[in-house]
Order: C-alpha cells, then structure tokens, then sequence
C-alpha cells in the first residue's frame, strides 16, 4: 500500500521565510545570475612572459601584437581578436572557462608565442586571468626550448617524416617543423653507427661518392628510429643514444641527425664563425647510409685545424665516432 501525503501551502509566514533564504544565500553563491565579467590580462603576461625578439631589442613590441583569443568553456567557443591591447574583457556565462591567447609578430602570419590557462567565472565580483605564454619564434643562434641551439630556420615549414604505425614503439606521425635545434654537447663519445654489418631497408640512403643535397631533409628522425626497430635495445649505437639524449628540458624527440641535416648544422656553424658553444670537432655519425656500400653509413668529419668539413660515405658502420643529437620541432 502507498501512502500518498499531500503538500500543503506555504502559508505567509513559510513564504516570507522561504524567500528570506533565498535571499541570503543568492548574496553568497558564485553562481546566482547568468553571466560574469573576466578580464584577460595580456599587459602583464606579455612583459613578464614574452621575450624581445632579438632583431627589435628594448622596443616595446605589445602595441605591435596581434593576439587571436580562444573561450572555450559551458559548451560554448567564443573567438577574440586584438592587437596591441593592455587587456580583454568579455562578458561570459558562469563557469569554468578555458582560455587559449596566440600572439602573432611581426606578421599575422607568425605565431610568436601562444599560451593557455583555465578560470572559474563567478558573478557579482571581478573575474581575472592572466595567461602564460611561452615563445615560440625563434632566429639562428637562440636558445631552443629543448635548451639547443637553434640553427636552421624555416618560416614556410618543412616536413619531418613519421615513423612507424600507432601504438608501435617510436611512433610518431609526419608533421611539419619550422626549427631544427642542435645539443650544446655530445650525447656520446665513441660509438659505432650499428653493432652489425649490414644494409638496412627504409633508411636514407646515398651512392657513395654521390653529393648529399640539402634539400632531402626531415628524414633524420624518421631513420633513427628504423635504426633502433633492427638493430634493438640490447647495445648501445649512436641511434640509440641520440634518440635517449635528454637536457632536463622534458623534450624527448632528440635524433640522429640525417647527413643532409648534419650539413645544414655545419654551414650555420662555419658562417657564424664557429661558435664554441657548438664544440663540434673530429667525426660524427648521421643517420644515413651507402647505399651501395652495405656495410657503411654516412660520417661528417671536421678538421680540428681548419674547421673544414665533409660526408664521408666509406666509414664502416662498427667503427667508433662521435654522436651530436638534434631535435625538428
């Protein structure tokens, strides 16, 4: 049997004390009313946050900015644009919001630095976000955020080829790269291109004495991993170290560098003036091969005397050189 109990009227006195509740309350709760005020600070994160770009030193670039602003937040995308401006206010529902700030300079076209924050929008009080936002433009010679240095410069892109499908080890999907950046010291001293003879299928490849072009790069990554897949992780060879190289920088996508990107590193190393920061002197080991010779890969060596340097392409694979490890980002 269901017993069925009806509700019976506030009655004036339940009415007005209802009511007063609800009137307390609504002056305590962060999300009585529909909408709130959020300021985005970009003033003060830019100065903070965005470095000077080095051709433009002291100038205070903000009034220059382009800034594309992305609220995501409460099912909703809400785009904004500005330029040069100190701050944004939009008026949103309440909500957690997710804010998303790219800062385009000296073009529209170049992304500078972009950076990305989360925010609690709350009525009846004054709702401010401030957005960290990491660099992401670069010239020849900075600091690259894997802690390299940067020492190819694409503003088009060039292509980095994938490796291998998901879920395999060493995966990773082609993508294009506008940066290749260089370890400031070797991830090894002495050791060999592989611990076995042999051809190995799918890596880059030249006919020695062929000229190895510049323009077949974004394939060092690509080979190191093959490299790694056949020859496994029971010794230590120079794909192997490459790709295990780390800064601290939590970046973890350090390769052999291909002979075709080896060279891009020695001719902005040459026509800088040979920095020391380099410190690159003797043999090193690039990713590619003789493809005629199956026992030998490719080795840029540099004479400590005279700075010159060439690919050799008749160095056996188990002979010991140095490894430099690279990064494309």
């Amino acid at each position: 049997m269901v017993k069925i109990q009806k509700a019976f009227p506030l009655g004036f006195t339940g009415l007005l004390l209802f009511s007063l509740i609800f009137a307390l309350l609504s002056c305590f709760s962060p999300y009585m009313g529909d909408e709130g005020t959020l300021t985005i600070n970009l003033g003060s994160s830019s100065r903070s946050a965005i470095p000077w770009p080095p051709d433009d030193p002291g100038v205070n670039i903000l009034d220059k900015i382009d800034y594309e602003i992305t609220l995501t937040g409460n099912g909703r995308t809400i785009p904004i644009t500005a330029k040069g401006s100190e701050s944004i206010r939009a008026t949103v529902s309440v909500g957690w919001w997710n804010v998303n700030v790219k800062a385009y300079y000296p073009d529209k076209n170049t992304l500078y630095a972009e950076g990305n924050n989360s925010v609690e929008v709350r009525s009846g009080r004054s709702n401010f976000v401030a957005v960290p936002m990491g660099k992401t433009f670069f010239n020849l010679g900075d600091i690259g955020p894997g802690g390299g240095i940067i020492f190819y410069v694409n503003r088009a892109g060039f292509t980095v080829q994938g490796y291998g499908n998901p879920g395999d080890p060493g995966y990773f999907a082609s993508y294009t790269a506008n940066y290749l950046e260089v370890a400031t010291v070797n991830a090894a001293a002495n050791l060999p291109w592989s611990v076995s003879l042999g051809f190995i299928s799918d890596v880059t490849a030249y006919q020695f004495p062929a000229n190895v072009v510049t323009s077949d790069m974004g394939n060092g990554r690509k080979d190191t991993q093959i490299i790694i897949a056949a020859r496994g992780l029971a010794d230590n060879y120079a794909a192997r170290s490459a790709a295990e190289f780390t800064t601290g920088s939590g970046h973890e996508d350090w390769f052999l560098p291909s002979a075709a990107e080896f060279i891009l590193l020695y001719q902005q190393w040459d026509t800088t003036g040979r920095p020391t920061n380099y410190n690159i002197t003797g043999s090193y080991w690039t990713s590619s091969q003789s493809s005629n010779l199956n026992n030998n890969a490719a080795s840029f060596q540099i004479l400590p005397t005279t700075g010159i340097g060439s690919i050799y392409l008749s160095s056996q694979k188990t002979s010991p050189a140095q490894v430099r490890a690279i990064r494309a980002f």
